[in-house]
């Protein structure tokens, strides 16, 4: 259930009141009009939020972006976030954001952990060296609670 203050940001929603704004003479009709007032809205958008997953949907087809964000990246299997990269500009650039020492992707088949589906893209790049930029300060968690994480798995630094 999406919170109600936040409909105005979904794209469907935003087809639906672009589309009963529209002329009926002029305007498609039913789904054939929803996926053109979606598509209308995307190419006024400043910035498109979805899942790895959605990156795929039909009406980003042909969609191309300068800029691509990937958060938890280090949850998210690799063959998952190539589906986002594909919407990447030759010219844009790519931040995954996520942390490589917590949670991993999870991989339900056995066969699948087996052959390397396991492991994310983020893990993949710090596994041939490059550095993650470490984010020191943390403001989700009581500092009390935070200090064995930090002393654990980041030497002191968060």
């Amino acid at each position: 259930v999406t919170r109600p203050d936040l409909e105005s940001y979904n794209i469907l929603e935003r087809s639906k009141e672009a589309s009963s704004s529209t002329s009926a003479v002029t305007a498609p009709t039913g789904a054939a009009n929803l996926w053109t007032q979606e598509k209308r809205v995307l190419a006024a958008a400043q910035v498109v939020c979805c899942t790895c997953s959605g990156a795929d949907h039909p009406v980003l087809q042909q969609k191309t972006f300068e800029s691509v964000i990937i958060d938890e990246a280090a949850q998210a299997t690799e063959p998952s976030t190539l589906l986002p990269l594909l919407r990447l500009s030759s010219t844009g650039s790519c931040t995954l954001v996520g942390d490589h020492k917590q949670l991993a992707p999870t991989v339900v088949s056995q066969d699948n952990e087996a052959e390397g589906f396991g492991q994310s893209l983020f893990a993949r790049f710090i596994g041939l060296g490059l550095q993650p930029l470490l984010l020191e300060h943390q403001y989700r968690m009581h500092p009390a609670l935070a200090a064995y994480p930090s002393h654990r798995s980041y030497d002191s630094r968060l």
